[in-house]
């Protein structure tokens, strides 16, 4: 599987990124081109459980 930024563990990168969560697809889009604009690293997420998937992950915790 390829490893995307997001994937990633946490390091100087997670300066520059903001996760977006917002159950309204337009709202998120709207926020990761402003964002990315400003040249920060937006990753969106539609639900609580998502984000915290991906948050796990990256902090190295296996799920619970």
């Amino acid at each position: 599987m390829m490893k995307t930024a997001i994937d990633r563990p946490l390091k100087r990168q997670s300066e520059r990124e903001v996760f977006i969560l917002d159950d309204e697809a337009s709202a998120r889009e709207a926020w990761r081109v402003i964002l990315e604009h400003a040249e920060y690293y937006a990753f969106c997420f539609a639900d609580e459980l998502a984000l915290l998937e991906i948050t796990r992950r990256r902090c190295g915790r296996p799920d619970s």
